[in-house]
């Protein structure tokens, strides 16, 4: 996220879960792929996406990084020093993803190039941030 000057520097990081609803009819068979999905096997089938890094290291050393992908470094260091995940709990910060799915939207689209969608997201955002500085 882009950061006011003088502004405090927060890392943020992506996460994702899976969950067993207490309704399912088939509470063994989901039991089984989550037991699978999250051991080694499943984690490297994730990790080989290269679209998130896997949650058991040597899944992800493995597959995700190897061999890297562009940027993998970023990924990896706001992943060791993260404080705040990305997809926030409340309610009231929803609106600092705004901006990021309003310009992508425009973008997917084909209405607005890849230039003005970074600069507007990232003008909104600053914009964001320096109200509650």
């Amino acid at each position: 996220m882009p950061i006011p000057p003088q502004g405090r520097k927060v890392e943020v990081f992506g996460e994702g879960c899976l969950v067993i609803s207490n309704r399912t009819q088939h509470p063994d068979e989901a039991f089984r792929f989550v037991k699978y999905y999250c051991g080694e096997k499943g984690m490297k089938i994730f990790g080989l996406a290269k679209n998130g890094i896997p949650a058991l290291r040597k899944a992800a050393q493995e597959t995700f990084v190897t061999p890297p992908p562009a940027h993998a470094k970023y990924f990896i260091d706001i992943a060791e020093k993260a404080n705040y995940p990305v997809t926030l709990k409340m309610a009231s910060a929803s609106r600092f993803f705004v901006p990021y799915e309003q310009y992508n939207e425009l973008l997917f689209l084909g209405k607005i190039s890849v230039d003005e969608c970074v600069k507007k997201i990232t003008k909104d955002t600053d914009d964001l941030l320096r109200e509650i500085k």
